[in-house]
């Protein structure tokens, strides 16, 4: 087909030409870009969507109530707007926005062009509407194009035909559509918002035969057992303890791992979390929260750049223009954070599991950092409107299917302990060496490297003395991992090397400001000859 359009006497090395008395129709126009044959079937159907239409008369009242009930359409305000025809495009609908409403802000012109191209070209007949009225949901279908009209004792509007389903009989918005929907309904300003994730739940209720509430989802992530591979793997006796976990996550997606430091918090979580999400990757993140630690790291915020360069002719590069460009030359971008990376594939994949490690989650000022998700932890079923506007109006919410998991080092009493408020957000469990599951831990792990007791033994006395020490604090043990280190098992020095270059500095700050004599009292001479034993001994 090209060569059919192809002028060879009038096209040059620099100048391609076509035959003036050419033409082609739209279907091979389409097939000439896409690089198809005229006539090939391959050309994919424009999906259903599903759009949120909102309208108020010169009184506040409800335009189901009246002109779009007994006319049987939906419309949306043209006043001081020209007559445009269906299909315009968005360049053309933002000038004639301006022109009309050129004392209104950007913000303000923005929506309304974004609104009327929508009404204009984006909606097709076909499409189902919503239009609520205080708990009352009216469905329908679009079938017409959008006209224009400007009736003599009336404003000018702009004109759809719709074919309404259920007027005599509206919906309960809460109890017979999807609960996730009316999140989207929040942006009390806006008066279309596109819903068309809801469309195969939604078109059961427009059908021939229309049911009374939308079907739940086809699918939905569970949450799997513990199993005694994940318990093996962590060292526990049995599936007790983490299935308890599970048990926990199902009831509230929030759950935090607290015990002094070396009791594998975050070793734990990890393992925990892989397993839950069937050992996906990219169903699994870690972030560490510190005292910088902001809502912009975390949630979404605004990051400087530098702008793009476009080559020359010459080779230099020349900045390319951005609407976002500042006079210091650098872009500012809203980048997504952890959390909201994760949450968004969560709700594009609701049958997967996610999990999102925080280590040391105390260690941040948890009301800023949250920000907003703060009150979704607890209602998930709830939608926000976020800080910086990305969610445009549509309303944001923490997924079902995402689950956090934190871990806390209680011994640190630098770090703030969580308010009461965040804590009823969160499941908690202790991990402590002298609490199941992990009494009896560094035994058996020496027993399966198949090393010699001594450190367990050399760990029990050591806790022994913390508890009965001046501190008498149980967050102050020594967890097992300190021990369970390969460099504590190299040779006859290595383990009074990690005992005087890990174990006595953690205890001297433990100790700091007081009288204990910190060698005294923990060193590892000490205890081995309290207990008998000699550097190697094996027992």
């Amino acid at each position: 087909m090209r060569d059919e359009l192809y002028d060879e006497a009038a096209s040059s090395f620099d100048t391609v030409r076509a035959l003036t008395d050419k033409r082609l129709t739209a279907d091979e126009i389409t097939a000439l870009v896409l690089g198809e044959e005229p006539g090939q079937d391959s050309v994919p159907q424009r999906p259903r969507r599903v759009w949120v239409i909102r309208g108020t008369d010169s009184g506040g009242a409800g335009l189901i109530r009246g002109l779009w009930r007994d006319k049987g359409v939906v419309t949306l305000p043209a006043d001081r707007l020209p007559a445009l025809a269906q299909g315009t495009g968005p360049q053309r609908v933002r000038k004639a926005v301006d022109d009309a409403d050129s004392v209104a802000t950007t913000a303000q012109r923005d929506r309304r062009a974004e609104e009327l191209h929508t009404f204009l070209s984006r909606m097709r007949e076909g499409d189902i509407v919503v239009c609520t009225d205080g708990p009352k949901a009216y469905l329908g279908v679009v079938r017409g194009l959008a006209v224009y009209t400007d009736p003599l004792d009336d404003a000018a509007h702009f004109t759809r035909a719709v074919a309404w389903k259920n007027l005599d009989a509206p919906l309960d918005l809460v109890r017979d559509l999807p609960a996730e929907l009316t999140g989207r309904l929040g942006d009390a300003d806006a008066r279309i918002v596109d819903i068309s994730e809801f469309a195969s739940r939604l078109e059961p209720l427009v059908g021939p035969d229309p049911q009374r509430a939308a079907p739940s989802p086809d699918v939905e992530a569970t949450l799997p057992d513990a199993t005694a591979e994940l318990a093996d793997a962590l060292l526990q006796p049995d599936t007790g303890w983490l299935q308890e976990c599970v048990e926990l996550l199902r009831g509230k997606p929030q759950l935090i791992f607290h015990g002094p430091p070396g009791t594998g918090k975050t070793y734990t979580a990890l393992a925990l979390a892989r397993h839950l999400t069937g050992g996906s990757p990219s169903n699994v993140r870690l972030v560490q929260f510190h005292p910088a630690y902001t809502y912009e790291d975390f949630f979404e915020g605004f990051r400087p750049r530098l702008p793009r360069k476009q080559a020359t002719d010459s080779g230099v590069g020349k900045r390319e223009p951005d609407a976002a460009d500042t006079s210091t030359g650098l872009v500012f971008d809203l980048v997504k954070g952890p959390l909201r990376r994760l949450a968004d594939s969560a709700e594009e994949r609701p049958a997967e599991v996610f999990v999102l490690v925080i280590d040391e989650i105390n260690r941040g000022n948890l009301a800023k950092v949250f920000g907003e998700m703060y009150f979704l932890l607890e209602y998930r079923k709830e939608f926000v409107h976020l800080l910086y506007g990305s969610d445009e109006g549509r309303g944001f919410r923490l997924p079902p299917n995402l689950h956090i998991i934190g871990t806390m080092n209680t011994v640190d009493r630098t770090v703030a302990l969580m308010d009461a408020a965040m804590r009823r957000r969160f499941s908690f469990m202790e991990l402590h060496p002298d609490v199941p599951p992990l009494t009896g831990l560094l035994s058996r792990w020496l027993t399966e490297q198949q090393h010699p007791q001594e450190a367990a033994r050399l760990l029990d006395e050591l806790n022994r003395r913390i508890a009965e020490g001046p501190a008498n604090d149980r967050d102050f043990r020594v967890g097992h991992s300190y021990l369970m280190q390969p460099m504590a098992h190299t040779g006859p020095r290595a383990l009074d090397l990690v005992w005087r270059s890990q174990v006595i500095p953690l205890l001297t700050e433990y100790h700091w400001g007081d009288d204990t004599d910190i060698e005294e009292t923990y060193g590892l001479a000490g205890i081995r000859q309290h207990l008998g034993l000699q550097p190697g001994s094996g027992a």
